[in-house]
């Protein structure tokens, strides 16, 4: 199952299906019950039942035995062996979104969304990494005339939007609640603000307020069909499927989503009206996407660049624990938070695998935060004075990389970058730190 799981994701499949009688076998390789998948084509669909038979006699002429027909009491399952689809990623240049609108203007500063299709019913997830990708050189913006709700941010920050979503309760990447799409953004280094939006006209204000100022806007809305261009519908929301609003002229809005690089352009009252009758999941996916309860109706998530919360923030970085051969380096990062002086040092070992953590010269312990840790990152976040801390080690880089692009503190999701964003990097010593 391995080797046919590699050869899908290597084709770039998201998936592979099978139909079992013995479920719990396949549940144990991380199969989860699916819908049946249909073993015609559309294509095969349309034709007259006699047409088609004919057409399969034929074939089979040619081609050798097909296996069984699926029978009473079996299973369809599924397991994801994509977490993000690489392939027909692209850009979508502004001017293009521009001229699909006939005009109008586009975020503030983005010359440019990447474009990602998404994998499986992970539209939310797909939503949040092409605004993340397009935002990342964009100001932090203040957006006037928008009031916005309160977005929990007790999300543990994860190393992708698709993990950040599993580590919310979802079962494969579906997010039915708009709350939950904010805090995604959030594990993704964005801010996530929810605004309360009933008519067309708020949806036209706050979308154009939230463009002017650099910011871009995602929303679910019911799609049509593809031959439609998965244009807004109302089926109660039983297509329910995220997108991200990156253009406006007058009424017309253009937006970006996970099935088409195509941009999607209607009308905010179009948009307003498919949002407002999300009531319900389709009871057909109920049982596999185990979805709780939505909220989606009259929400919008403004995404943007968070604005820093430190100031004067400053680096230092030194070796210690031996003249000749240190055992040791020290980072020590000094700043300004909420107009008070604050200091986070780390020290880490060069020979081992220990790190210690000191905040206002007072050393913290494990059980005073969450760690986290994967393949590429190892992640250590813990709340001081009212505000999220987080210390990151890249594990995918070369022992001999410079300790200031190994280790990263943020504090409330914005990352101290060295050289960037106000961080300064200062080495007490030589003027370069070969660190770790």
């Amino acid at each position: 199952m391995r080797l046919a799981e590699a050869e899908a994701a290597a084709r770039g499949l998201g998936y592979v299906y099978l139909w079992t009688r013995v479920p719990e076998f396949y549940a144990g390789l991380g199969y989860r019950e699916a819908r049946a998948v249909p073993l015609r084509r559309g294509s095969a669909a349309k034709l007259p039942e006699p047409a088609v038979l004919a057409l399969e006699a034929a074939l089979l002429k040619r081609l050798p035995p097909a296996p069984p027909e699926r029978e009473d009491g079996d299973v369809w399952m599924r397991r994801r062996v994509l977490d993000r689809c690489a392939d027909g990623a692209a850009d979508v240049p502004a001017a293009a979104l521009a001229a699909a609108l006939g005009g109008g203007a586009v975020a503030a500063g983005v010359s440019a969304f990447p474009w990602e299709r998404q994998v499986g019913p992970s539209c939310g997830c797909a939503a949040v990494t092409m605004a993340a990708a397009a935002l990342a050189a964009a100001a932090a913006p203040e957006i006037a005339g928008v009031g916005f709700e309160a977005a929990p941010a007790d999300a543990a920050p994860q190393a992708g939007a698709l993990a950040a979503a599993l580590a919310l309760g979802s079962t494969d990447g579906e997010l039915f609640d708009a709350r939950d799409l904010a805090r995604v953004a959030a594990a993704r280094g964005l801010r996530g603000a929810v605004a309360a939006a009933a008519t067309a006209d708020a949806w036209r204000a706050a979308i154009a307020a939230s463009l002017a100022a650099g910011a871009v806007v995602a929303f679910a809305y019911d799609r049509g069909e593809a031959s439609d261009g998965y244009a807004p519908a109302k089926r109660r929301g039983h297509r329910a499927h995220y997108a991200v609003a990156v253009g406006i002229h007058g009424d017309a809005v253009a937006c970006l989503h996970g099935l088409s690089r195509r941009p999607l352009v209607a009308t905010c009252a179009e948009l307003q009206a498919s949002n407002a009758q999300i009531a319900e999941v389709d009871p057909d996916e109920a049982a596999w996407a185990a979805a709780a309860e939505l909220n989606l109706a009259d929400r919008l998530v403004v995404l943007s660049r968070p604005r820093p919360a430190c100031a004067r923030v400053a680096l230092s970085v030194r070796k210690a624990g031996g003249l000749l051969f240190p055992s040791k380096v020290v980072l020590r990062w000094s700043f300004e938070l909420g107009g008070a002086a604050r200091a986070v040092a780390l020290t880490a070992s060069l020979r081992k695998k220990t790190r210690e953590i000191e905040v206002d010269g007072e050393a913290l312990r494990r059980g005073d935060g969450a760690a986290f840790r994967d393949d590429r990152v190892s992640r250590f976040s813990w709340t001081r004075h009212g505000h999220r801390f987080a210390l990151e080690e890249r594990l995918d880089l070369p022992k001999g990389a410079e300790a200031a692009r190994r280790f990263r503190l943020s504090v409330d999701d914005v990352p101290f970058d060295v050289g960037a964003g106000g961080c300064v990097a200062t080495v007490r010593g030589k003027r370069r730190t070969r660190g770790l």
